[in-house]
């Protein structure tokens, strides 16, 4: 009897656990869209988020799975129930146990325990896949984030390239030297007691109207949004990963190169799309220091 109450315990405290997962993932989902920045993101990601799924959700699928287990318990249940010589052993240490004021009461009590543990695991797929759809929805939502802000940084990146391409000729210098608010910056240290002055330095001039801007081509603007839309596809992602694994089935995060903001950006973007890639990541415990990005310590595996 005291293996029922524990093994009654335990099919609660399984439940409670999906669904304390399922609202942790759908507060990581809501923090993610509210994120403004990339690196942000990324840091939430990999320090938060995948800390979490690598303690809690892992396990849950790889390590121990609870599915493995649904149908050779439930099949003892009905063991239980339709063997009398087992249910009477049963009801005979709950009357001597005390904790019941008849047998019509000790009875009630098991086989409401049973039932309930059957029912929790009979219904245990369903509320895994639960689990599945909000972790895969905060990873698209995190894709979807990260390509948003990284399509704007590029757009705002590209105007800036362009200005200062075209700032050699003298009259679009000029321009930029009445409207640009662009002032000289110093610092003091140790070995300074004062700042010497420039007689040459430039003061804020009267703003000028900025006239709108308009495209004079509009192949080039075709041209600049086809670039836009190749910049980090799903395709990009994958060539970069199939690049690091080479002709090896198993690389760790020491192996890979990551000398550019691009290189991170796709290493991040393949380890959120693993699921249906031809790839397998496992992650380790430790963060592991690249030049000047942080990451995960992880193995990456073909399938």
């Amino acid at each position: 009897m005291m293996q029922l109450g524990l093994a009654y315990e335990n099919a609660n405290r399984l439940e409670n656990a999906l669904k304390s997962l399922h609202h942790n993932l759908g507060r990581y989902y809501r923090k993610i869209i509210e994120i403004p920045e990339i690196n942000s993101i990324l840091k939430e990601h990999f320090e938060n988020y995948k800390d979490y799924i690598d303690k809690i959700y892992h396990p849950l699928k790889t390590d121990d799975p609870v599915e493995m287990y649904k149908i050779p318990i439930c099949k003892m249940i009905d063991q239980i129930i339709g063997q009398d010589v087992i249910f009477e052993e049963l009801l005979n240490q709950a009357n001597k146990s005390g904790n019941y004021e008849n047998t019509e009461e000790a009875k009630l009590d098991i086989l409401q325990k049973l039932f309930t543990i059957q029912d929790i695991f009979t219904n245990i797929n369903r509320k895994i896949k639960i689990v599945d759809n909000k972790n895969s929805e905060y990873i698209r939502a995190t894709n979807r984030k990260l390509g948003y802000l990284l399509t704007n940084d590029k757009e705002l990146k590209g105007k800036l390239i362009n200005i200062l391409k075209n700032a050699k000729r003298e009259e679009n210098l000029k321009v930029m030297e009445e409207n640009l608010s662009i002032y000289r910056q110093t610092y003091i240290n140790k070995e300074y007691i004062f700042i010497r002055n420039s007689k040459n330095e430039k003061r804020q001039g009267k703003p000028l109207e900025m006239e709108e801007v308009q495209i004079e081509s509009e192949e080039e603007l075709r041209e600049f949004m086809k670039k836009v839309g190749e910049s980090y596809t799903s395709e990009k992602v994958k060539k970069y990963m199939d690049k690091i694994l080479g002709e090896k089935q198993i690389i760790t995060t020491n192996d890979i190169q990551v000398n550019t903001d691009e290189d991170f950006i796709l290493l991040m973007l393949g380890t959120m799309s693993e699921e249906k890639s031809f790839y397998n990541i496992e992650y380790k415990k430790n963060i592991v220091q690249k030049g000047k990005y942080r990451m995960p310590e992880m193995t990456i595996k073909r399938r």
